[in-house]
């Protein structure tokens, strides 16, 4: 969502909208083109098109880009007929013109959202506030999502704590966010909305399928594998923390209980070894003591750091063989997968507030 390769784009769906809404769902949602937007333009701001196509797409909705280096070309992607089509498929699954314009108002609204800057607040509070440039984006955001815009600012420059006294519920504390981690909060406010909408559109696809006339039915999942990049950050610890459990599903189903089956009806197999991987998941999930526990703690404290963190977790697990420290910087951890290693950097500040 917030960050793409230079030769990279964006979710589909963000391209459709730019390219193929009509003047008035356009002005509805303050579109323009892929460029306005940081969580498009600092990637690819081209659209999949057509020569005919083409000659649809208004021209202030193309980027400089697109202007100079034309259209992309795949033979199965066409931003402009693709949205049309998107609509009929929408139709199909039952969504009146009402629902579909709330999807788009989400959409837009999470674009906007990423055109929303902070600077420093200059007090003594050692807070930050919104640019005066941002004062646009966040009205528009605001609209389309539904929000108040008051309560929109507060919640992306600071931070809610509520103090505990015995056990119980006391004060609540607004933290001011430093501009790094407003832009974290501002980040991870879009994500979870569009992951949000995704759960959205997933169940009303569902909806469609008459699951209670049969007991049978065909699931699709589409996960991405074990990630290792050259800078790995939060999100390749999500999904490699993932396929660790689907992995370990794999090896009780598969390979744990069928060789049980196959020696209990003495059946003459040869025995299959594998790599029980569960202590890479206890180290990630144990209660109080897994990563995933004293990163939330971390997020509790008035400061929290990286340093902290990372040292916290090598402190209770400093002889646990799956976990050692980076030898080119020790805020590094790296945690060694089923299949690979996996350097998991500085992913604490993802998490914030």
């Amino acid at each position: 969502i917030c960050v793409q390769g230079k030769e990279e784009r964006n979710y589909h769906i963000f391209y459709r909208l730019c390219a193929g809404a009509p003047e008035d769902i356009r002005e509805k949602l303050y579109l323009s083109s892929p460029d306005s937007f940081r969580y498009l333009n600092r990637g690819c701001t081209r659209y999949f098109a057509t020569k005919e196509t083409d000659k649809q797409i208004l021209q202030n909705r193309k980027s400089p880009e697109y202007l100079k280096a034309g259209s992309l070309k795949d033979p199965l992607l066409d931003d402009h007929g693709d949205f049309n089509r998107m609509c009929t498929a929408m139709k199909k699954i039952g969504l009146d013109d009402a629902e579909k314009l709330d999807l788009f108002r989400v959409v837009a609204g999470v674009l906007h959202l990423g055109n929303i800057d902070f600077e420093e607040a200059g007090s003594t509070s050692g807070g930050c506030t919104l640019k005066a440039r941002s004062q646009p984006a966040l009205e528009c955001c605001a609209t389309l999502l539904g929000l108040d815009e008051e309560d929109l600012r507060v919640s992306l420059t600071t931070r809610v704590m509520l103090t505990t006294a015995g056990g119980a519920k006391g004060t609540v504390i607004k933290v001011p966010l430093k501009v790094e981690q407003a832009n974290n909060a501002r980040d991870a406010l879009a994500k979870t909305v569009y992951s949000h909408l995704f759960d959205h559109v997933v169940n009303r696809v569902n909806q469609c399928f008459p699951f209670e006339t049969s007991s049978f039915f065909i699931g699709v999942l589409d996960i991405a594998g074990f990630e290792y990049f050259e800078h790995n950050s939060f999100e390749q610890f999500c999904i490699n923390y993932c396929n660790e459990k689907l992995q370990q599903f794999f090896n009780e189903r598969i390979l744990k209980e069928e060789q049980e089956l196959y020696q209990k009806e003495g059946l003459g197999v040869n025995e299959v070894r594998y790599v029980d991987n569960q202590d890479c998941i206890d180290l990630i999930e144990a209660k109080l003591i897994g990563v995933l526990d004293i990163l939330d703690e971390e997020n509790r404290l008035p400061q929290p750091s990286d340093q902290h963190f990372t040292s916290v977790v090598h402190q209770k697990h400093k002889d646990h063989f799956r976990l050692s420290v980076g030898y080119l910087c020790w805020l590094s951890s790296l945690i060694k997968q089923f299949l690979k290693q996996l350097v998991v950097t500085l992913y604490l500040m993802k998490t914030f507030p």
